[in-house]
This record gives C-alpha cells, sequence and structure tokens, in this order.
C-alpha cells in the first residue's frame, strides 16, 4: 500500500501537469510573484490555517521555490499539523531539498527523528520580530519599528518588505544616513520594494510630485500589493504628504467626452 502510494505521488511529483502556486488577488487583479521572504513568512499561519488543501500546497511550493533554509523550522512544523497527503508530500519535497535528504509522507517518524537531533542546526526565520516591528509601524512608533525591522534584516538580508519599512521608519526619525545604508542593499534593486522605497523616500523628502506619479505607477502596475495609495487608509502616516488631487487625476478611469 505504501508503495502505491509512493509511486502516485511520484507521478505528482514529476509537475506533468504544472504544480500549484501562491498567488496574490485583489478583486480581479492577481500577482503571481516573485515574493520576498518576509511576504511568505507574514502568510505563513495563514496557509497553515487555510481550510483549502490547493491552497496550502500552492504556498508550500512557493516557499519551496524560495531555497530559504531559515524556514526549514516553520516547515517542519506545518508538516507535523498537515493533514492532507499531497500537502505533505509536498512539505517533504522541500523540507528534503532544505535538510538534503530524501524525504516522504510516511517518514514522519524519520523525519522527526532526524529534526529533534539537527534543529539546533538550523535557525528559525524571524517571525516574533516581525511581527512587533509591523505592531510598532502601524502604532507610529518610528524609531522602535526602524530597529525590530533591522533586527529581521540581520537575520535574512533578503527580507525586501522588511528593508522598505525599516527605510521608511527611519525617515520618520531623520536618521537619512541609515537610510542610505539600507537602500543600498536591497536584494532585487527593479523589484517592487525597492521601488515603493524610492518613491516614499522623495515623498518623504519633498519632491512630492514625482512621489505621487511613482505610487500611480505603481498601483497600476501592481494593484496587490500590500501597501499602496489608498486615500483613507489607515496607515495615514504614509500618505499625508501625497498630492491626492494629482493622484486621482493619473489613476481616473473616466475617458474624454468625444
Amino acid at each position: 500500500m505504501v508503495g502505491e502510494i509512493d509511486r502516485a505521488l511520484e507521478i505528482n511529483r514529476s509537475d506533468i501537469f504544472g504544480k500549484r502556486m501562491y498567488w496574490q488577488y485583489l478583486g480581479t487583479n492577481v500577482y503571481k510573484g516573485p515574493f520576498t521572504s518576509d511576504e511568505l513568512a507574514k502568510d505563513f499561519s495563514w496557509a497553515e490555517q487555510n481550510r483549502t488543501s490547493q491552497n496550502r500546497e500552492g504556498f508550500v511550493n512557493t516557499v519551496h521555490d524560495l531555497n530559504q533554509p531559515l524556514f526549514l523550522p516553520a516547515l517542519i512544523e506545518f508538516f507535523t499539523n498537515e493533514t492532507d497527503l499531497q500537502v505533505a508530500d509536498r512539505l517533504t519535497i522541500a523540507i528534503s531539498d532544505l535538510a538534503k535528504k530524501d524525504f516522504h509522507p510516511h517518514n514522519f517518524a524519520q523525519i522527526q527523528t532526524w529534526w529533534r537531533s539537527h534543529e539546533i542546526e538550523y535557525t528559525n526565520w524571524p517571525f516574533s520580530e516581525f511581527a512587533q516591528a509591523m505592531v510598532q509601524l502601524n502604532n507610529g512608533d518610528f524609531s522602535d519599528a526602524a530597529q525590530s525591522f533591522q533586527q529581521v534584516l540581520k537575520c535574512d538580508p533578503s527580507a525586501d518588505m522588511s528593508r522598505a519599512f525599516a527605510i521608511y521608519s527611519c525617515l520618520e526619525i531623520g536618521e537619512t544616513n541609515k537610510v542610505t545604508e539600507l537602500a543600498k542593499k536591497f536584494n532585487d534593486p527593479a523589484a517592487r520594494w525597492a521601488k515603493w522605497t524610492r518613491a516614499i523616500t522623495e515623498l518623504q523628502t519633498g519632491s512630492v510630485s514625482n512621489a505621487t506619479v511613482q505610487f500611480v505607477n505603481l498601483t497600476k502596475d501592481d494593484p496587490t500589493m500590500s501597501v499602496l495609495l489608498q486615500e483613507g487608509n489607515p496607515r495615514n502616516s504614509f500618505w499625508r504628504k501625497i498630492d491626492w488631487q494629482l493622484f486621482h487625476k493619473l489613476t481616473s478611469t473616466q475617458k474624454p467626452p468625444p
């Protein structure tokens, strides 16, 4: 029976029919990635508790493709509580690649034994530090938020969303030298969080029109992004300097009269 199950799972592992991935939705808009490590980290809890196995499977596949060793402890915990065989198999693929092993779902006891003897070798992604930083940011505690986001970056320098929020927090408290230092180290200087940072920096330093245009472009290109301009957004501190008249003019979908 175990052999038959393994053979069925091996067919699925071959990705003949493609594999599910994690996507973000906002209305009819879809974002298919790439995702930063912290964007995935903040959704781990959501994925584990999601009742739809296809959603959990897609999330695990996306995390696997990121190949982030800091996620191994979270993947082990995910696997320990998983009840769907297909999702469990995807989890063992991710765990196997990070651990340099060849695990399958029926190796549950073997995986647990291996983890108990190797757990000390792996550092967990800084979930608690990130959660604390987000609370501090939303409360306007910018000095503490800057420090907390930088703690995340010490553990995971590729966490570009945390880098963007650290820079914003430093702008709020006038630490311009730290802003310059942090801005040089984006994992992907051409990706959306680096673009967001350039726009928010211009906004905070007085180039309101240029910043507004950049945010308009981001809103059009990536409407599912978690932090974008929206009048009445509870994150008022982000947008208090924005030129709303210009923003609405540039984002208007109304066609001129004939």
